[in-house]
C-alpha cells in the first residue's frame, strides 16, 4: 500500500488479496489451487484520516473487491463497501481518566454487492445491500 501524510490529513490506498479455504489449511495454500479454494477476493482499500486535534481523528473509508469462488461461479460478485469512523481520547481530570486514558471509537458503514452474472438465480445469490455500525471504548 501507499500512505501520504500532509498536514493534519493522511490517505492511504491498499491493495488486497486473499484465499479463503474450508477445512484444514497453512501457509502455502495461498499457491494452491483453484479447486482447494472457496473463495478469492481482490481488491482496493482507501481512507482520509484527518487529526482535528491532539485527542480527536475522524475518517473516511471504502473498498471495491471482485469475490470469486472457483467451480461456482455464478457466486461471483462485486463489492463495494463505504464508511465514517471517528476516535477520541478522552481526557478530564478524574483519576482513573487520568490513569486509563480511554479511547472512545466508532464507526459506520454501508455498502452492496452485485453478481457478475445478471441472471435471476445469481441476483438471488449474491446480490446484497448491507449496514452496520461499531463502537465502544478502550
Amino acid at each position: 500500500g501507499l500512505s501520504i501524510i500532509k498536514g493534519a490529513d493522511q490517505y492511504r490506498v491498499s491493495l488486497q488479496g486473499q484465499k479463503y479455504h474450508v477445512g484444514e489449511s497453512n501457509l502455502n495454500d495461498f499457491l494452491a489451487s483453484d479447486e482447494d479454494t472457496f473463495r478469492q477476493l481482490i481488491g482496493i482499500n482507501g481512507e482520509w484520516r484527518r487529526t482535528v486535534s491532539s485527542a480527536t481523528q475522524v475518517s473516511l473509508f471504502g473498498q471495491v473487491a471482485d469475490l470469486h469462488y472457483p467451480g461456482a461461479d455464478i457466486r461471483d460478485s462485486l463489492l463495494f463497501t463505504a464508511g465514517v469512523g471517528a476516535t477520541h481520547v478522552v481526557s478530564n481530570d478524574e483519576a482513573w481518566v487520568k490513569r486509563y486514558k480511554p479511547v472512545v471509537f466508532g464507526s459506520a458503514w454501508l455498502g452492496m454487492e452485485h453478481s457478475d452474472d445478471r441472471s435471476q438465480a445469481a441476483q438471488s445469490l449474491a446480490d446484497r445491500e448491507f449496514l452496520g455500525v461499531r463502537g465502544g471504548i478502550r
